[in-house]
């Protein structure tokens, strides 16, 4: 009895902390993002600013600030005209901005007709379109090949404009997404600790067993996590993440004896959904090792996903000993049951039983769209 006591007192302490842990990570989490937000905001102006300057390429509007641009250019070099003997002097950057600003085409339009009228206003003889040699034909030629130069380096800017805003939106929905993720995922430890903050009050002498459980859980949500964050990844395919995850839990529990076969299935799942229906899988598989097998005892677990209509069907089959006569997985008492249970009313899901001394079949119905 000192003994039990001793491991309960533990149990107790052990899951206090855990939760004083989750609320911990919780408060450091915020502080982080919120600091990140500062950096993030001065990186958004930074990309907006960008954006801004893009905006009216190939309209109307664009060419408009573009013949602006040209006009303005052409107005400065003449007030520096009496300082300078470049003809083309302010034709340079006026490219850049209007290929940036108009697009392409009025960047092309800007060398073009800036070019012909800086030719007859600057480039000797003044006023005629008539070339000295071998000075006039060199500048006709060192500008036209210097606006090519010019212009393609200006496209590739372009493109490269192009992805840095790509890269911005995805940016802005990882973080979003991070934030939202990291929140549900605290959310989600806090009410596992509180489930077995339950579980151990009404049983102190399952409080050593319970907590280990929580570990098991936790180190299980943190491989669905690490496998469904990759920023290309927009959806998963379902059939690979639940043959991973089941051998996971197999390797964490210490069985080899139970066959896991997970029926070939072409649906793809966005990352939300499928971490969710991962940690109901998780919870299943758990619940099927610890209690419909007896130890030692080999077995089978199908697992099938299949599209019915608006929803996704998951039915779990075991060939174990089956549930207590009379009970079902929407009545059972068990915490990995109210896990379940907790989850599916998260994804807006229905769930339902059918056990015999043969085995026991769950089938979970969802809705297919988010």
């Amino acid at each position: 009895m000192p003994q039990l006591a001793a491991r309960s007192v533990q149990g107790c302490r052990q899951a206090r902390s855990l939760q004083d842990s989750a609320r911990q990570i919780w408060l450091y989490s915020s502080s982080i993002i919120a600091q990140d937000n500062g950096d993030w905001a001065n990186l958004m102006r930074l990309v907006d600013f960008i954006g801004v300057l893009r905006r009216y390429q190939d309209k109307p509007s664009g060419y408009m600030v573009a013949l602006f641009v040209v006009a303005l250019a052409l107005g400065i070099r003449e007030l520096l005209d009496p300082y300078i003997n470049i003809p083309y002097v302010t034709m340079f950057p006026a490219m850049v901005v209007c290929s940036v600003v108009g697009g392409r085409l009025a960047g092309i339009l800007a060398a073009v007709v800036g070019g012909l009228i800086a030719w007859y206003l600057w480039l000797p003889p003044r006023g005629t379109f008539a070339m000295e040699w071998p000075t006039g034909q060199l500048t006709i030629f060192l500008y036209i090949v210097t606006s090519i130069i010019l212009l393609l380096l200006t496209r590739g800017l372009n493109e490269t404009l192009k992805e840095l805003e790509k890269e911005r939106d995805l940016s802005a929905e990882l973080f979003r997404e991070l934030q939202h993720r990291t929140a549900n995922n605290l959310q989600n430890v806090s009410a596992l600790l509180r489930q077995n903050r339950e579980a151990i009050r009404r049983d102190p002498g399952k409080a050593v067993d319970v907590v280990e459980s929580a570990e098991r859980r936790f180190e299980i949500m943190s491989r669905i996590n690490r496998r469904l964050y990759n920023p290309e990844m927009q959806d998963v395919e379902a059939t690979p993440l639940l043959e991973a995850l089941c051998q996971d839990i197999l390797a964490s529990m210490g069985n080899n004896n139970i066959l896991v076969v997970v029926s070939p299935s072409s649906i793809r799942l966005r990352r939300e959904k499928a971490l969710l229906l991962s940690l109901i899988v998780a919870e299943l598989m758990m619940n099927a090792t610890k209690h419909a097998f007896d130890h030692g005892r080999p077995g089978s677990v199908v697992i099938r996903l299949e599209a019915k209509g608006s929803e996704y069907q998951l039915i779990f089959t075991d060939d174990g000993k089956g549930l207590p006569e009379g009970s079902s997985i929407a009545t059972i008492s068990g915490l990995g049951s109210g896990i379940v249970r907790s989850l599916v009313e998260q994804m807006a899901g229905t769930i339902r039983s059918q056990s015999s001394p043969a085995g026991t079949t769950i089938e979970i119905a969802i809705a297919a769209r988010d």
